[in-house]
């Protein structure tokens, strides 16, 4: 390299890089227009970066949740419609799992609003390492998340629900001993009788509904029904863990 020139790149006051333009080729100082161009196509590169990293902080804070960095509620709705459509078209199997965390609130108020905090970050991380890097976590409420699961049947499923009411279950949040944090979880399987989305999600939540109703720290499926009548209309299996949950 026997020319070079080049001026630093900088972003909010970042240094990000450096734009540069080099030869093998001797060539006479460069003069002072030359300079100014060159600063003027760092000035002009610098501001597009600046744009672009602005657009994908912005997209990255409508796609993902701020403090757990599970997807947001947005994103979930937009897959639970792709995957929807795709069952209806391709008849392809489907579950949504709905869990919370229960009785949330008392978390905030005996501890604080920052153990709170801490409460749903850890749960976030332990439940995504049990999901794994093919399945997303979405954090649809305060303390409510959701998992899709394509092409899944539902006996694993409901595996998949019980090792995440387990995970929850043995986080040690460093509360007080006598407070522990358990999950509440909804199942639904995808019916080709849905009319829409909603059907589905509102099926899912009558499964979560019963779990609370019945005890929490246990998993519902409906399977049917999008009533919130917990009675023969409404196809609810419920159980602590997996046991006596017959289908």
């Amino acid at each position: 390299m026997r020319a070079y020139i080049g001026v630093p790149l900088i972003v909010d006051g970042e240094r990000i890089g450096t734009l540069g333009f080099s030869s093998p080729m001797r060539r006479k100082p460069f003069s002072p227009a030359e300079c100014d161009v060159i600063k003027l196509c760092g000035a002009w590169i610098a501001q597009e970066l600046s744009l672009e990293m602005s657009y994908q902080a912005l997209a990255r804070a409508a796609s993902q949740d701020w403090l757990t960095g599970a997807a947001t509620n947005r994103e979930f709705r937009t897959k639970l419609n792709a995957v929807f459509v795709d069952c209806k078209r391709l008849r392809q199997d489907a579950q949504l799992i709905l869990f919370d965390i229960g009785h949330f609130k008392s978390v905030n108020d005996r501890f604080g609003h920052d153990r709170g905090d801490m409460v749903l970050r850890r749960l976030s991380e332990t439940v995504q390492q049990v999901l794994g890097p093919d399945v997303q976590l979405y954090r649809i409420g305060g303390e409510e998340f959701a998992v899709i699961l394509r092409n899944s049947e539902f006996a694993p499923a409901m595996d998949v629900a019980e090792q995440i009411r387990q995970a929850v279950e043995s986080i040690d949040f460093a509360l007080e001993d006598d407070f522990k944090v358990t999950a509440s979880l909804g199942v639904s399987v995808f019916n080709a009788d849905f009319e829409t989305e909603a059907d589905w999600l509102k099926c899912a939540d009558v499964a979560l509904y019963a779990s609370k109703h019945n005890g929490r720290n246990r998993i519902s499926a409906n399977n049917r029904s999008a009533s919130m009548q917990l009675n023969g209309d409404c196809i609810v299996e419920t159980c602590p863990g997996r046991e006596n949950c017959g289908r």
